[in-house]
């Protein structure tokens, strides 16, 4: 119970904030997700769900029951909110009234087994469209007062055309947290932006004791070097129904809204020869 209040109030105080980020490689061509600069040879695949199944995997995943510092949603493991069909995993927003007080329910899950330095972490998802909306493949650590968070990307779907990828930190207790956003808004190779609700990505995210670095269809968008995570994380992946600074949903904003997951996949660099980004 004390983990889970600490939690909440993290994420109130992170994610109620207004991030103000920079853009970083506007210009990503995602036209061709089949074109890597990833060389996997030399890495082993550890973890991987394809949601080939009827149900969710409880052995690799739990979901979250409850709420979520002040959004309006309240997370249930129930089939409406969280379930597993033609080999996708559902994360879905329901406007409905739920124990007298909330007006939305919805899907958050966390992986049972945690992943760190050396493991390259990625999930092909599609994202709803519509304000109030807000989903998030993330990782987050708050024991023993230290923070840390990885934000593989924010979306606030009123525009789904940007999002924000951040690192959250601090290194003592009583040490305010840090933040170092970065807005990211791909494009074609004719400069058009692309509207990431109308396809799948892949969204994956590799950390080392040198960098952090983030990729979208195996294409390097971002790199921090700075206050990288020394412990392991569980992976997460939830849809938020947004409650502040005008994000609220309108009367355009359609429900029930599915945030869709086609795999999540974790590789193990297997020796320091492996380059993760081809030269």
């Amino acid at each position: 119970m004390k983990k889970i209040i600490v939690f909440t109030l993290f994420m109130m105080f992170i994610l109620r904030g207004v991030i103000l980020g920079q853009k970083m490689n506007e210009i990503i061509p995602l036209t061709s997700p089949s074109d890597s600069i990833i060389d996997k040879n030399g890495w082993e695949l550890i973890f991987s769900d394809e949601f080939a199944d009827t149900t969710l995997d409880g052995i690799k995943w739990w979901a979250q029951t409850g709420p979520h510092g002040a959004e309006l949603q309240y997370y249930t493991p129930r089939k409406e909110n969280v379930y597993v069909s033609d080999g996708l995993l559902h994360l879905r927003a329901v406007k409905e009234t739920f124990k007298d007080s909330f007006t939305y329910t919805s899907g958050m899950v966390f992986s049972s087994i945690e992943f760190g330095k050396g493991n390259l972490i990625e999930a092909r998802c599609k994202i709803p469209k519509g304000k109030g909306l807000w989903p998030a493949f993330w990782f987050w650590s708050g024991m023993n007062k230290i923070y840390q968070e990885l934000d593989v990307f924010e979306f606030w779907c009123a525009d789904t055309k940007r999002f924000c990828l951040t690192n959250h930190w601090n290194k003592a207790s009583g040490e305010p947290i840090k933040s170092e956003p970065y807005w990211i808004s791909p494009r074609t190779e004719e400069g058009k932006r692309i509207d990431m609700s109308t396809m799948f990505i892949t969204y994956a995210v590799y950390w080392d004791d040198k960098n952090i670095l983030f990729l979208v269809n195996n294409q390097l968008v971002a790199k921090i070097k700075d206050n990288i995570p020394p412990a392991a994380f569980p992976i997460i992946l939830n849809l938020a129904v947004d409650n502040g600074g005008g994000k609220r949903p309108n009367k355009k904003t359609i429900f029930p809204a599915e945030f869709l997951i086609d795999y999540v996949r974790v590789y193990k660099r297997q020796n320091t020869a492996s380059e993760l980004i081809q030269r």
